[in-house]
């Protein structure tokens, strides 16, 4: 095996600055890898793929790659250390059934040198005892693409050469299986919880975790929210800033809560969920990734509550106003004004709380009331924050996302407790907005990406200026994979009078989920555009193709 042989093409590219690393790391354990197909490819730095690994004496074994970014915090406290935990601490059937493997040791976990992961794990065939049928290690993929469908109300196409079927979801079939889906990891993972009273603000701190950090961009938003009430967008509705309620000297230090804790994701989303995408079944078998956030001790409600707000934002912008609002109302348990919210929203958000209301009773004898209710609604203002401040969340949803964790805040406080009003924020949406994530790691990719989205401008403008030439030469060079960033820029001068205004991401509207990339086969470019549900498949300016439809 030589060092060509190590990385495919494809690989290499999708894992750019961190391929040299990867292939070093390759060579010195005679190891190389084939990309088979990439499950995400976000803009927030993180790579999940299916690989191949070749070893020399023992041939090739399918594993999961995942390269994230773990700067400011040890290993030890690290994802492949939480992952190593949960399978040990996991019971073991539930970890055989429902949980990665770690790769073996020596092919596990490479150091890119950045701050940079590269981990492996192995991710077996569900059995075929798990479901209605048998599911292949190759049709296995994220939650996410199913959801689309749901939200779309049509068939979707899927990613990758392996699953080229599009994927069609009944909605009540969504809805049973994220019952069946939380039911387990209740049931066959926490097990049995203890229970800690605690205090609001320490319950609220218990789901952030590190994310309020200095320069993080949920700190970012807390601090430019500086007021103890709220006017969040056009709704002129004033609500009680629901970051007050962390501070232990704040109106969450009055309210304490008996707060179930146990064995826990984390971060349980449908993008963190392995189905078989093209065999669904309301009993499907799955598997969990990204343990990051794992802890043995973690507030119960958490993971169903985050499941139920991640699926909500996500199919946030197919829904109008009225509906937008309904399903506020709905998880804030207000049924009566809820009319208007699309019917399988309403069985999800019924059936997951009733899944957990039934577990909570069985399992401790709480009181739904008085126990249970209190801190299901503070997990999902807690995962409404959480939501708030990731990068991938559109910015027309971070607004109703505050609005809802004020409403919710509001109904957690006895009006006793609610802060006393005297200034307030009005929140418009570019104090939501922090900085864009990742950004190309190679200049090319930037000013390639430019063009490409600049060009039916510049063709107009450069056809009564004489530069039709020299813009088809940059379409060239772009294809050819070439650096001419200075070029274009001069081109830019020369069509507007003026710089080119380089932008830096700062109001950037990170798409999620159905999106559409550039399609070219090699060189590929950065960008994204985000679809409206009317919205025709948007088209490449250099390839003269429709863009690559994929799923985030």
């Amino acid at each position: 095996m030589t060092l060509d042989d190590i990385l495919d093409p494809e690989l290499e590219r999708l894992l750019g600055t961190a391929a040299p690393a990867l292939r070093e790391w390759g060579a010195a354990r005679r190891l190389g890898w084939l990309l088979d197909r990439r499950l995400t490819e976000g803009k927030s730095g993180a790579v999940v793929a299916f690989v191949f690994e070749r070893d020399r004496l023992a041939g090739a074994t399918k594993l999961l790659m995942k390269m994230d970014s773990y700067p400011d915090v040890a290993l030890n406290l690290g994802e492949f250390a939480r992952h190593r935990d949960a399978l040990d601490e996991a019971p073991e059937v539930f970890a055989r059934r429902h949980l990665a493997e770690l790769a073996p040791a020596g092919h596990d976990l490479v150091r890119v040198g950045d701050g940079r992961w590269i981990m492996f794990q192995r991710v077996a065939a569900p059995p075929p005892d798990e479901g209605d049928e048998t599911a292949e290690l190759h049709d296995l993929d994220v939650l996410s693409k199913v959801l689309a469908s749901v939200s779309a109300g049509r068939p979707v196409p899927t990613t990758g050469t392996s699953t080229e079927e599009p994927v069609l979801c009944a909605p009540d079939v969504f809805v049973r299986f994220c019952g069946h889906l939380t039911r387990t990891v209740l049931d066959d993972w926490a097990g049995q919880p203890d229970v800690e009273p605690m205090t609001a603000a320490r319950y609220l701190r218990e789901h952030l975790l590190q994310r309020m950090a200095d320069g993080l961009p949920l700190n970012t938003i807390a601090q430019r929210l500086e007021h103890d009430w709220l006017v969040v967008g056009d709704n002129r509705e004033v609500l009680p800033n629901p970051f007050t309620l962390m501070a232990d000297d704040g109106p969450g230090a009055a309210l304490s809560v008996k707060a179930l804790l146990g064995r826990a994701h984390g971060d349980l989303h449908t993008g963190n969920v392995l189905v078989p995408i093209t065999a669904f079944t309301e009993t499907a078998p799955f598997r969990l990734i990204d343990l990051a956030k794992y802890s043995s001790r973690a507030p119960l409600a958490r993971d169903p509550a985050g499941l139920l707000l991640t699926i909500v934002v996500r199919v946030l912008r197919f829904l109008d106003e009225s509906q937008r609002e309904a399903v506020g109302n709905l998880l804030l348990e207000q049924e009566e004004n809820s009319r208007d919210a699309p019917p399988w929203l309403v069985e999800l958000v019924a059936g997951l709380r009733g899944e957990c209301e039934r577990w909570a009773r069985r399992r401790v004898g709480l009181s739904l009331a008085a126990d249970w209710r209190p801190q299901w609604r503070l997990s999902l203002i807690g995962f409404a924050l959480i939501l708030l401040g990731r990068r991938s969340t559109r910015t027309a949803d971070r607004l109703w996302l505050l609005q809802f964790a004020g409403r919710a805040t509001r109904a957690a406080l006895s009006p006793a407790r609610l802060p006393r009003r005297t200034a307030v924020t009005e929140v418009l949406p570019e104090l939501l907005v922090t900085s864009a994530p990742g950004g190309s790691r190679d200049g090319d990719e930037s000013w390639v990406e430019w063009l490409c989205e600049y060009w039916p401008r510049l063709s107009r403008k450069v056809s009564d200026q004489g530069g039709r030439g020299r813009l088809d030469e940059l379409g060239e060079a772009a294809r050819r994979g070439e650096d001419r960033c200075d070029e274009f820029l001069a081109l830019v001068r020369q069509v507007d009078g003026k710089a080119f205004a380089t932008r830096d991401g700062e109001h950037a509207d990170v798409p999620v989920d159905e999106v559409f990339t550039c399609p070219l086969p090699e060189h590929r470019c950065a960008r994204v555009v985000r679809p409206h549900p009317a919205d025709d498949r948007p088209r490449c300016a250099l390839h003269r193709g429709a863009m690559r439809h994929e799923f985030w």
